[in-house]
């Protein structure tokens, strides 16, 4: 079965993900960490949320840092990290509109 319109946009594309490695330099963004296994994290609008698959919402995380971050174990360790990966991408990126991250079935279409 094909993936809808918004799973694929919601993806970070093999090209997305070069980007955010590259601009990441190979390694989680958390201060001091040096684990291995690295994916990348939406940041401001989730994938569940419809948040998009671009650099401007992606992060390299280690597995570590994205699972405290996703599931919230620790909600105090798991705000500070997403109050760090969205000073960071802001720092990046300038400031960030964050309904420019998020899915829109309906863009662009015009009635009558």
């Amino acid at each position: 079965m094909a993936k809808s319109k918004s799973a694929n946009a919601c993806e970070f594309s093999p090209s997305v993900r070069k980007v955010i490695k590259e601009r990441d330099q190979y390694q989680c963004i958390m201060p001091g960490c040096n684990r291995g296994f690295l994916g990348i994290a939406h940041v401001f609008v989730s994938r569940a949320k419809g948040g998009l698959g671009v650099k401007e919402n992606g992060v390299l995380l280690c597995q570590h840092h994205h699972t405290i971050y996703d599931n919230g174990r620790d909600s105090k360790m798991a705000e500070y990290i997403g109050n760090l990966c969205k000073s960071y991408i802001i720092s990046k990126h300038g400031d960030i509109i964050i309904s420019d991250l998020k899915y829109k079935k309906w863009k662009g279409f015009k009635h009558g």
